[in-house]
């Protein structure tokens, strides 16, 4: 992994999906790939997507949500979180726009989808 790795390189080059089912809760993700040796994510790469998670969880904000206090770190205008799983079986990473100008990208992906 790149020792000069920001977590702005990491949500730039990494792969984000709407999350179609659950339009009630409009976000993105990207994904860990599981198969074997992890070459090919739609994240940049297995250990960078580790980096990433250590990172939300180290320094993101606690939030409360659906009951359930997380990390969130903003990333630009992004938020960041995980659903609490250890880091080695952690899957996804979602995200939601902060801003309007990024909600307005956002609802503008999803119409063209």
């Amino acid at each position: 992994m790149d020792d000069d790795l920001t977590p702005e390189q990491f949500v730039a080059e990494s792969g984000w999906r709407y999350a179609k089912t659950m339009p009630e809760c409009p976000h993105e993700y990207t994904v860990r790939d599981l198969s074997p040796g992890g070459a090919k994510t739609t994240a940049m790469g297995d250990e960078e997507f580790e980096w990433f998670v250590r990172l939300v969880r180290e320094r993101g904000e606690l939030d409360e949500w659906g009951g359930q206090v997380r990390p969130y770190l903003r990333v630009g205008e992004h938020k960041y979180w995980t659903m609490g799983a250890p880091v080695k079986e952690t899957t996804i990473i979602n995200r939601e726009p902060v801003t309007e100008k990024a909600w307005a990208e956002f609802r503008e992906r999803i119409a063209q989808a």
